[in-house]
């Protein structure tokens, strides 16, 4: 019997499952992870560029067809990525900043407009303009600043201490409002009658 073994007058078959088998060896030339092309320079520019254009990590993740938390793996995993993406947003973080802060305490600017006759320049008519300080820019501004300098919080903060004294008479005048209520509504009901 071909593939099976005579053991005590009794036939067992043996069958080939993988756990049979030789283990494989690994193919040293075979696919690599995505993320090795992405560790290049090249890679390396091409996420910090997108960082620096306002990209989000989810758009990025896309752009390098992969799933978002497949990115935030990476990020953990290997830490020039999460550098190319830090550096890249400091760029845009930075001209954002300037530019809200160029909003808050306005600015000066030059208009330029240009006449024309006969399809030849004529004139060129040039105008200083002042762009008014941004009250919305400044709140902004300021609010955003308090995470680091403690100043100009947007948020009230009420301590109360009641001391024990204090809590029996709250508790007392509470009592007493209720019985009114009761009191006024037994009224209501025997003027209803």
């Amino acid at each position: 019997m071909a593939g099976s073994k005579q053991k005590n007058n009794k036939t067992t078959t043996i069958k080939k499952t993988q756990s049979n088998r030789k283990p494989k060896k690994k193919n040293k030339g075979g696919r690599k992870g995505k993320y090795h092309k992405w560790i290049t320079k090249e890679g390396m520019i091409l996420i910090r560029s997108w960082a620096r254009d306002g990209l989000s990590n989810e758009q990025i993740a896309k752009n390098i067809g992969i799933n978002p938390d497949t990115l935030y793996t990476w990020i953990k995993r290997f830490p020039e990525i999460d550098e190319s993406l830090k550096k890249g947003k400091e760029v845009v973080d930075f001209e954002v900043e300037n530019a809200l802060l160029k909003r808050a305490l306005g600015y000066e600017y030059e208009e330029v407009k240009k006449e024309y006759e006969n399809g030849k320049l004529v004139r060129v008519n040039k105008t200083i303009k002042r762009e008014a300080p941004s009250t919305t820019a400044q709140i902004f501004w300021l609010i955003n600043r308090s995470r680091q300098t403690g100043k100009w919080q947007n948020t009230r903060t009420n301590n109360v201490n009641v001391n024990t004294e204090t809590n029996e008479i709250l508790k007392s005048v509470g009592k007493q409002l209720v019985e009114a209520e009761i009191n006024l509504n037994n009224q209501i009901d025997t003027l209803d009658e």
